[in-house]
């Protein structure tokens, strides 16, 4: 058991009452603090040891989460979702950051690995932020059996016989490489499978894509696979993949288009040959007649 040092015994202690405020009902006080003590000695490899509290408290409450889910007190039927892998610095955390953001806080994320690394892939996080994605924040730790249980959905990357097995949960295993030594174009095609795949899974348990809009899952679709596919094509409408000519590229939309100029008022003609002016000149003339007569 990891030895806390007098100011890390003060913020499990701060910590622990800020915990039992959260999830009161859930644990009690001893249990809250031997979970911090565990969770505290779990992070003891992690690189930035200043952290570790924080670190600890946060690993604490994504396990009181899972207890909560256990003892059925949490309201909804958010489903949950833990990503597997070796070092939980790569896959997993790409993985659990894609569910989170795609879902919009629809999905419950755990991740966690069979030998937790000191900190995060490097190029990972930065893969990451190209997207608009911030994983600075991320933290490498092992699962716990609480968090495996409560989850619907396991998903394992390259673990093995590591990874734990319970009976009753829905396994599935993406054989996807490991972004671990690589530098940042070998981790870009990674994360963009690892997208691919969290799509597939979103889908089958019937949770929608937030904040994308028709038009940007289709850029985000047909820049993956490199085809001009209109939006319509995601939905099952017949699309054939060939390049196409410039004069085959559809009309822009309405709203992008130059606005058209407007047409000359036509003059109309006397019987005399003389031409009059337009309806607008008459109303001006009018409008003079009238301020001279001011």
């Amino acid at each position: 058991m990891h030895d806390p040092s007098p100011e890390q015994r003060y913020l499990i202690a701060d910590s622990t009452t800020r915990l039992h405020r959260r999830f009161a009902g859930v644990a009690g006080p001893e249990t809250i603090e031997r979970l911090l003590m565990e969770s505290l000695d779990h992070l003891a490899s992690a690189r930035v040891t200043s952290w570790l509290p924080v670190l600890a408290e946060r690993f604490a409450a994504e396990r009181l989460r899972a207890l909560a889910k256990l003892e059925h007190m949490i309201a909804g039927d958010r489903p949950h979702v833990l990503f597997l892998c070796t070092h939980n610095a790569g896959r997993s955390q790409m993985a659990a950051a894609w569910t989170t953001h795609l879902s919009g806080g629809s999905v419950e994320v755990f991740s966690g690995g069979s030998e937790p690394a000191s900190e995060v892939n490097a190029a990972a996080v930065e893969a990451m932020a190209e997207v608009g994605i911030d994983m600075a924040a991320a933290y490498p730790k092992p699962w716990t059996d609480e968090v495996v249980r409560a989850a619907d959905v396991v998903i394992t990357m390259g673990c093995g016989d590591a990874c734990p097995i319970f009976p009753g949960k829905r396994y599935e295993d993406w054989a996807i490489t490991d972004p671990a030594g690589k530098g940042l174009d070998a981790v870009r095609p990674i994360r963009d499978e690892i997208r691919g795949r969290v799509e597939g899974l979103l889908s089958q348990l019937q949770v929608g894509l937030a904040g994308l809009s028709t038009a940007a899952i289709w850029f985000n679709n047909s820049s993956r696979i490199g085809c001009p596919c209109p939006p319509f094509a995601l939905f099952g409408a017949p699309h054939d993949h060939r390049p196409r000519s410039p004069h085959d590229r559809p009309a822009r939309h309405r709203s992008t288009q130059r606005p058209l100029p407007l047409r000359p008022q036509r003059r109309q003609v006397t019987d005399g040959g003389r031409v009059d002016g337009a309806p607008r000149r008459r109303r001006r003339r009018r409008v003079l007649r009238r301020l001279r007569a001011r």
